[in-house]
């Protein structure tokens, strides 16, 4: 943070020397006004993207067409917006062309959110032009001038006001959120943007609050109706609101709150809705196995150990960690006591090695081979030892193990018959 204040101070100093304007603005403003440190700071001047190109030797241009150039510093990159008037909005996302002027006020009614459009220079005086201020205080999200204009602007918006309200703890202003109510489209917008907008509220600290709006304002049914996909849970509104509710009963983790949102919905659906909103294959398979696992049980000490297999050790204490919240959420006894159990038992196989995996048998592959099997059969073998051991830990050595090996050869011999 220290090189960034420097690189900040620096960058005052350099446009000042030259009669320009320089300001920070949007969030950095917002989260310095609530005692959070930015994760980045943007900027907006009066100087032209060509005049600032020329002056600095390393610089980013690739959103010189909307007014942005990127100057590279030692602290980072920091993105700095000529003043501008945005023109007709054409694809739901960006405007078809801009125009400059020297007006920091016309610059900050194209802006999205009056919380986001707070200025402060050189000194740390705050600007404030349309009453940002007085809804930070209120903790109120309001979108600047009509609400139907910004979000007709860019759609993605609407997503991102819930995201705000989530992240910032903060109420959306009614007009604003009616607006959102009243058309949920989000058509044009690439799913990658509403995917990170969407993980963002799912590891918010309000993730009850933001994942409630979402569904008052109409934004997933939208997300899933537009594409035709119709759950088979006729209640599933009701079951996503709950699962926003235990969400804040676990650790603020992705794949975490993911397996608690999608465990309801019948296996196509889960992997229907990872797949709509891109999802990487990876995330897909963590979070599905999450869900085919949700609800084991000690009880049932072979299947328990092939769900350490499965998920891993890290994965296991996931999913653990997802049956604690839902039962702290649920503050139901019967199933705090089950929660206890699992995790005492696993604390178990733990500290006293339990074989778990198939590198952890006393044989490996080319015993079965030395003793017949092909194929196929190597891993049904393999299964089945390890299923043995689940049950019978002290088996796992290599004698009983290869006697098993030879009695299981027979099994297999006639079911082949």
């Amino acid at each position: 943070m220290k090189q960034v204040i420097s690189d900040l101070n620096y960058l005052f100093d350099f446009f000042k020397q030259r009669n320009k304007q320089l300001y920070i603005v949007g969030g950095a403003v917002r989260d310095m006004l609530l005692g959070k440190i930015p994760k980045d700071f943007d900027l907006t001047t009066d100087a032209l993207p060509d005049e600032m190109t020329h002056w600095f030797d390393n610089v980013i241009d690739t959103g010189a067409r909307f007014g942005t150039v990127g100057i590279v510093l030692p602290g980072g990159v920091y993105e700095i917006t000529t003043f501008r008037r945005d023109l007709q909005y054409t694809d739901g996302r960006h405007p078809s062309s801009v125009i400059y002027t020297d007006d920091v006020h016309l610059d900050v009614m194209r802006r999205d959110f009056s919380v986001n459009a707070l200025l402060m220079d050189g000194d740390g005086i705050v600007y404030d032009y349309v009453g940002g201020l007085a809804d930070l205080n209120r903790g109120i999200i309001r979108a600047i001038g009509n609400p139907d204009d910004r979000f007709s602007e860019d759609k993605l918006r609407k997503w991102r006001c819930v995201r705000l309200a989530a992240e910032q703890a903060m109420v959306i202003d009614d007009e604003t959120k009616a607006s959102i109510q009243n058309d949920p489209d989000i058509s044009g917008v690439s799913m990658e943007r509403i995917q990170n907008e969407f993980c963002r509220v799912l590891i918010a600290d309000k993730v009850t609050w933001g994942g409630y709006l979402l569904l008052k304002c109409n934004l997933i049914q939208f997300l899933f109706h537009e594409r035709d996909v119709h759950f088979k849970n006729r209640d599933w509104r009701h079951s996503f609101l709950e699962a926003f509710e235990a969400m804040a009963f676990v650790p603020r983790h992705l794949e975490t709150r993911l397996a608690m949102l999608l465990h309801s919905l019948e296996p196509d659906e889960r992997e229907l809705f990872l797949t709509v909103l891109k999802f990487s294959g990876r995330t897909r398979k963590q979070v599905l196995a999450l869900c085919d696992r949700y609800q084991v049980n000690c009880n049932d000490i072979v299947d328990f150990k092939q769900t350490i297999a499965e998920l891993g050790h890290g994965g296991f204490a996931t999913l653990l960690s997802i049956q604690q919240g839902e039962a702290a959420w649920d503050d139901g006894s019967l199933k705090c006591e089950i929660v206890k159990k699992n995790k005492r038992i696993y604390a178990g196989i733990v500290e006293r090695g339990d074989p778990i995996f198939a590198r952890d048998l006393a044989v490996n592959g080319r015993d079965f081979v030395a003793a017949g099997y092909r194929g196929a059969q190597i891993k049904q073998g393999i299964s089945a030892a390890l299923s043995l051991v689940y049950r019978y830990p002290e088996y796992n050595n290599r004698d009983d193990l290869l006697s098993f090996i030879d009695s299981y050869a027979e099994t297999l011999a006639e079911g082949e018959k």
